[in-house]
């Protein structure tokens, strides 16, 4: 019968690393110092409403060229529909789901570095 070696102990965290990751792409850095869960959660819903925004600028941007190279943009409201293309009520309330996905990630980083089972980097560093 063989002797099972156990897995090796995960090495300590950066926390500057973690809290660059979580700048970048909210959810990472929680991700990096081992809070999968919340960190998966707040990654999938920032990536949906950066998908969801990247969807709606895109489908306004291509009925923008549409409108301004069909020529026939100054008959009846094709001008008034410009403003309206882009949707700009759902990017403003996207942007600030993002924003307080944003918070609530580096909220829940810094709970994970003050909590005492959280694996710590070396202070010198």
């Amino acid at each position: 019968m063989e002797n099972p070696t156990p897995p090796p102990l995960p090495g300590a965290r950066n926390w500057r690393t973690a809290a660059m990751l979580n700048i970048f792409l909210p959810g990472a850095g929680l991700c990096y110092v081992g809070r999968r869960v919340s960190g998966a959660v707040l990654l999938t819903l920032f990536l949906l409403c950066l998908l969801a925004a990247l969807g709606i600028f895109l489908v306004g941007y291509v009925r923008y060229f549409q409108l301004a190279l069909g020529g026939h943009i100054l008959e009846g409201d094709s001008i008034e529909q410009i403003g309206t293309l882009f949707h700009p009520r759902w990017l403003i309330g996207l942007a600030v789901a993002a924003t307080l996905i944003q918070v609530a990630a580096m909220g829940l980083l810094a709970a994970a570095k003050r909590t005492p089972d959280a694996p710590r980097s070396n202070p010198i560093s």
